[in-house]
């Protein structure tokens, strides 16, 4: 049974991936939000799989749409404009075969395009890859929460203590959280052989702090500087993380396809 899954997970992954790098190879200043989540869906579609956000009760859209401080569930408006220079985060997720999958990146449009080259940006990669380095079974999530913690610290930004990484299957959101900070009250299960999970590195320029939008969904950060999000879908592996949502760490949240724009 956990051979077939992960083998469902795996393909709905491939999925995601191909539709997410579609969608950000789409993408052209002046773009509205919602013209990008159709390009998302599109595809999606076209693959006899569902967007996975819009089986999340009262949430209707494929894809989470973040530009600048905007923090994370940003609503794909029709009314919001992409221009050079904006730093933009895409979340989304796929549901094929009765399973769940859910990555994010986060990009600067430049005149050439998307690119991962940009100083808030490489530490949030970097951060993601070594805690999915510590992913294999019996090691602790509390490893996986220190590693996200203090290479964000150690490059000068802020992680976002309320939000973090999840358990994924059969529902989106499942148990265990993945927090991005140790914290000393918390349990910390012990990872299990073929466990999926969502890991997410979330962060901010400035302050933790975050509001509300009027939109009800939307999170933007208080202080109105950069926040940034990266995510991949991960199987405990034997060994380590079997990659569902990415080929390999070297080509972990789009980093090929980014680096073709600058």
């Amino acid at each position: 049974m956990a051979d077939s899954k992960i083998k469902i997970m795996e393909k709905g992954g491939q999925i995601l991936e191909k539709a997410l790098s579609q969608t950000v190879l789409s993408i052209k200043p002046g773009q509205s939000l919602a013209q990008i989540n159709k390009v998302f869906e599109d595809y999606v579609v076209s693959q006899k799989a569902a967007p996975g956000f819009k089986l999340v009760e009262g949430y209707h859209w494929g894809t989470c749409i973040n530009l600048n401080h905007g923090l994370v569930h940003g609503i794909p408006h029709p009314n919001i404009k992409i221009k050079i220079g904006d730093i933009i985060t895409i979340d989304a997720g796929v549901f094929y075969q009765g399973y769940h999958t859910d990555k994010a990146v986060t990009f600067w449009l430049t005149p050439k395009g998307p690119s991962l080259d940009h100083p808030f940006l490489k530490p949030g990669l970097k951060a993601l890859k070594k805690a999915l380095l510590q992913i294999k079974p019996d090691a602790s999530l509390k490893k996986v929460s220190k590693a996200i913690h203090n290479f964000i610290d150690s490059a000068g930004f802020t992680i976002i203590p309320q939000l973090g990484g999840h358990g994924v299957g059969r529902t989106l959101h499942e148990e265990p959280m993945i927090l991005q900070f140790v914290d000393p009250s918390h349990k910390y299960p012990p990872l299990s052989l073929y466990q999926t999970l969502a890991v997410e590195v979330i962060y901010a320029q400035g302050r933790p702090e975050f509001v509300t939008a009027s939109d009800g969904w939307t999170l933007k950060m208080k202080d109105k500087k950069l926040s940034g999000m990266f995510e991949e879908t991960v199987a405990v592996g034997p060994s380590g993380p079997i990659l569902l949502t990415t080929q390999s760490l070297d080509t972990i949240c789009l980093t090929k396809v980014l680096s073709q724009g600058a």
